[in-house]
């Protein structure tokens, strides 16, 4: 999970999380599966927070595996919908 001001920027912290979480593989015996990974933008208007700049459709590509937003994701049993509305989780 990354946060900040614009989704390039977030997607540059996610490279750099993904090559840390790769050296701990290496020395752990263990294996990430990009092509199982999930991108979802959390963001809800309120509190006079601004909308990340750039593209919330755009993106991310790790190991050549291109990973799209999506407007619902399951983490841990829990379903996250990237309007925080919980709407989803109920349903």
């Amino acid at each position: 999970m990354v946060w900040g001001n614009s989704t390039v920027q977030n997607y540059q912290r996610l490279e750099r999380i993904h090559g840390i979480a790769e050296h701990w593989e290496a020395t752990h015996a263990s294996r990430f599966a990009p092509s199982k990974y999930g991108l979802i933008h959390l963001w809800k208007d309120r509190r006079g927070i601004p909308k990340p700049s750039g593209s919330l459709e755009a993106a991310v590509t790790i190991h050549g595996v291109t990973i799209k937003p999506i407007p619902t994701l399951k983490y841990l049993g829990v379903t996250l919908d990237s309007s925080l509305t919980r709407s989803a989780h109920v349903n």
